[in-house]
């Protein structure tokens, strides 16, 4: 009888621990991110689904607009606007121009949002709210992009990209 309470108790606990990570780490939707803060207390990003509402119900339904390449299917989808690059990235070049375009200053970057006829442009910033993964956090790697396809002697909207 005491094996069978041991084995009931532990098969609670397996339940138990498995419904909890279910519900944790497999349960988030990734427009609506949850994340604990150095005091435990949790803390709810909901900016994303914001964003995309608000690109929804205030923006012309044939804007464009341009973000990086992680939230386009996001952008398309849910707030129903056309993007400039999304999550398939079998075109090199088009994510290098628009990696170029936030790479670059914004007199420069302005060319190159014409040259897309882009109306409007996402960008996230998690600074305060101590989000890590922000289009700050990406620089580099739209930095590395916009140079690996643009190297000095290729141009787009008559700029080269600036080596960082």
């Amino acid at each position: 009888a005491l094996m069978l309470i041991v084995f009931a108790g532990m098969l609670a606990l397996y339940v138990f621990h498995s419904v909890w990570v279910t519900s944790e780490a497999y349960s988030s939707p990734s427009i609506v991110l949850a994340a604990k803060s150095a005091d435990g207390s949790s803390i709810i990003f909901d900016d994303y689904r914001e964003a995309y509402s608000w690109l929804r119900h205030n923006t012309p339904p044939d804007a464009k607009v341009m973000s990086w390449w992680d939230y386009g299917y996001q952008v398309s989808a849910i707030a129903n606007r056309t993007t400039i690059i999304d999550n398939n990235t079998w075109n090199n070049t088009h994510i290098a121009t628009v990696a170029l375009a936030f790479a670059s200053a914004e007199a420069q970057a302005i060319k190159v949002l014409e040259m897309l006829s882009v109306d409007y442009v996402m960008v996230v910033f998690g600074g305060l709210t101590g989000m890590a993964s922000d289009d700050m956090n990406k620089f580099r790697w739209m930095a590395r992009v916009a140079e690996g396809v643009f190297d000095g002697n290729k141009t787009v909207a008559g700029i080269r990209p600036i080596v960082y």
